[in-house]
């Protein structure tokens, strides 16, 4: 069985690539296969290094724009997502188009704003037999597709994906979509713990294995450089005051 680790860019989260591997390939070797969203040509050359490229096969421009919804709903998106909204559904709802690609029999999709923090090897024993789908629901109950294992060919894929070209305008997001389907009773899934994908707004946890930095932490990523960064600077600030 093949193994491996998917993620997507586009030229607008290009700039996570190389601080996504960097702590990726300190902790792991399985291969990685990226899907390309609308990567720059200077950063496809350097994906080309060091992964394998999935280019798409869908319809160009299939995500509804904020023109063409109703005045409240986008409103209530804009309110609801802590970024640009319109920009991340761009890249959001290819997600499940990706997954369908996958070249691996075990995947593990990883979000590039998710830092990963320690080896994913006993990631990717959790799924158990006769399941499609491992991921965690967040606190409002809502299941979050930051980070998700699946097999290659499960079929939630294809309903999920379907979804997300045809009806997006109906989602702010591909985990919504998702979400929808698990509480339909329509893919049969586990819930993973939370260190596989611990959303940093909650604060530092010692156990984490992925950290996902999500809208907001994006700037914490700019200016800080993440979690590894954080600790390494409170380790030398606590040594100074010895």
């Amino acid at each position: 069985m093949r193994k491996g680790i998917l993620i997507g860019s586009d030229s607008k989260t290009e700039w996570l690539l190389p601080w996504w591997w960097k702590f990726y390939s300190k902790y792991n070797d399985f291969p990685v296969a990226i899907a390309d969203f609308g990567l720059s040509p200077k950063m496809l050359k350097w994906c080309q290094k060091r992964f394998e490229v999935i280019f798409l096969k869908c319809p160009q421009e299939f995500v509804q724009r904020r023109s063409s919804l109703s005045k409240e709903l986008a409103l209530q998106w804009q309110q609801d997502y802590k970024g640009d909204v319109w920009q991340a559904r761009e890249a959001w709802f290819k997600k499940p188009l990706a997954c369908l690609q996958t070249p691996f029999d075990l995947t593990v999709w990883l979000d590039v704003d998710c830092e990963v923090c320690g080896p994913l090897k006993p990631l990717f024993e959790i799924l158990p037999e006769g399941f499609e789908l491992a991921l965690i629901k967040e606190e409002s109950q809502a299941y979050n597709s930051g980070v998700l294992l699946f097999a290659g060919k499960a079929p939630f894929l294809k309903k999920w994906a379907k979804l997300c070209l045809q009806e997006n305008g109906k989602y702010m997001g591909d985990q919504n979509v998702l979400t929808e389907l698990i509480l339909a009773g329509k893919v049969r899934h586990t819930e993973l713990d939370h260190k596989y994908n611990w959303q940093m707004r909650k604060g530092y946890n010692d156990a984490i294995v992925v950290a996902h930095w999500c809208a907001w932490g994006k700037e914490c990523i700019q200016n800080c450089g993440g979690l590894h960064a954080l600790k390494k600077k409170t380790l030398l600030r606590n040594r100074n005051k010895v």
